[in-house]
């Protein structure tokens, strides 16, 4: 099993979880740093549009986003 990170709170309240085990949608640099990670269920809707091109559905706050770059 993997040890997921907690959920990521911001000062505003919103919530999403950002995750880079080698059970995620992730990618690593050859010295291990992520340089894309994966997001999931966010709180509220993104913002951005960019942010949502990597949602794998379109209910944007019941879904994973894979391969975000850091």
């Amino acid at each position: 099993m993997f040890n997921h990170n907690p959920r990521i709170t911001c000062k505003d309240g919103f919530t999403i979880s950002v995750q880079a085990h080698a059970g995620s949608y992730c990618t690593r640099d050859d010295n291990g740093t992520p340089t894309k990670v994966e997001c999931g269920f966010p709180s509220t809707t993104p913002k951005t549009a960019e942010m949502c091109r990597y949602a794998e559905d379109i209910d944007y706050t019941e879904t994973v986003y894979g391969w975000v770059p850091v």
